[in-house]
């Protein structure tokens, strides 16, 4: 299983961010559904056998009680924000990284129901609390849930995912703590802004997306 689980596009309005996607990719995501926690939704694109692309926005239908999240709650058609690395144990690699100064969000569990009836339960450290400016990842573990890369519009996949940082160094050090190996998929580059630069492969040749 590759240990980029999912890259997070986010966007003010979810119809605009599926239609940038979707002239930019060539592919049309499919609707995801609803978490009524943080007042968002969501459509989704396969990027291979377990990991996709997550278009997130504010969910009009959302109680007005509920503020969204700012790391879901792009500008205009949108733009990478974060990202998700697959993992197990993630008690035990929040532990790790915590002893070793680097604070994850607190380890949540998620729940929903996809428009087809299948029910989907996961477990992830709160995608808020963001490290190096979101080049480090959230964790995430579906356990015996159904990957939503499986269900999700096929036809793209993750060349590479390219983790852009004036300290790249620091950043190799807490992904080596909580064991995400770097790959020909996963980079970790110097730039002088952190970023996110993803280039996938689409029906159009590859295309480059970034934060």
């Amino acid at each position: 299983m590759d240990v980029v689980d999912h890259l997070v596009f986010s966007c003010s309005d979810l119809d605009s961010g599926i239609e940038y996607v979707s002239d930019h990719l060539g592919v049309t995501p499919v609707p995801g559904g609803r978490h009524p926690n943080w007042g968002t939704h969501n459509a989704l694109l396969s990027l291979g056998d377990s990991t996709y692309f997550e278009i997130i926005a504010p969910d009009p239908q959302a109680s007005d009680t509920v503020q969204p999240p700012e790391v879901f709650t792009g500008i205009g058609s949108g733009s990478l924000s974060t990202w998700a690395a697959s993992l197990d144990d993630l008690p035990g690699r929040h532990e790790r990284a915590r002893q070793a100064g680097h604070a994850f969000g607190e380890i949540l569990e998620g729940t929903r129901l996809t428009k087809s009836g299948v029910h989907l339960e996961w477990s992830l450290t709160n995608p808020v609390t963001r490290l190096k400016d979101g080049v480090v990842p959230f964790l995430i573990d579906w356990g015996r849930s159904p990957h939503p890369a499986r269900v999700s519009t096929q036809g793209c996949i993750l060349r590479r995912l390219s983790l852009l940082h004036p300290d790249p160094e620091s950043v190799r050090a807490i992904l080596s703590k909580i064991g995400v190996r770097l790959s020909e998929t996963l980079e970790v580059i110097h730039d002088v802004a952190p970023g996110l630069l993803a280039v996938i492969q689409t029906p159009r040749g590859d295309v480059e997306i970034r934060s």
